[in-house]
């Protein structure tokens, strides 16, 4: 396949170097046939035409200097907006590579903080449990503590049982020994 490009160079160059003007296709009177601007004006002079082929003189004459870099110009003009357009074509494409490069990133960026989101998740699960585990243990305590004044009342009485059944006198003894026994083992709180 002929290079378009040598092609239409080698045309350029034959049509600048050809006889300017209107080219036109004719037939004289002998059977003859000519090519050129007029009967006077002839650029070629067929001395025989085949009657099967009277369309080759109109190519001819088509075939012109100024069809031809009219021709020729088109394609140069079409070249240089393929050309463009392949530019173009290459920076979308750089474009598009950059963007996919990008989503690339963001797509692990993504997956990096979904992981570390599961592990937050995971992590705060336990913080939960492990907060409420305490509640439990602190209301198991609370449930134990008594007041001073309860836990006073209570010993009080307590003492003057152990006291009656001791068989002392002083009712202190008791009530001293059965609070210093709850003060031992239940936490105290002042109201």
């Amino acid at each position: 396949m002929t290079d378009i490009t040598e092609l239409a160079q080698s045309l350029k160059a034959a049509a600048e170097k050809a006889t300017q003007g209107n080219w036109r296709a004719f037939q004289y009177h002998d059977g003859r046939c000519g090519i050129g601007g007029g009967h006077n004006d002839e650029i070629m002079v067929c001395e025989h035409i085949s009657k099967e082929r009277p369309h080759d003189a109109m190519f001819i004459s088509l075939a012109n200097p100024a069809n031809v870099l009219a021709l020729v110009e088109a394609l140069e003009k079409a070249q240089r907006a393929n050309a463009a357009q392949d530019d173009h074509i290459n920076q979308q494409q750089d474009r598009i590579d950059q963007l996919e490069k990008g989503h690339q990133e963001a797509a692990k960026q993504i997956n990096s903080w979904r992981r570390m989101a599961k592990q937050n998740i995971a992590d705060r699960e336990k913080d939960i449990a492990e907060l409420d585990a305490a509640r439990q243990r602190i209301a198991e305590l609370e449930s134990r503590t008594v007041t001073v004044e309860n836990l006073q009342e209570s010993a009080y009485r307590a003492g003057l049982t152990a006291g009656w059944n001791l068989g002392l006198a002083n009712n202190n003894d008791g009530f001293n020994k059965c609070l210093a026994a709850h003060a031992a083992g239940i936490k105290a709180e002042a109201e």
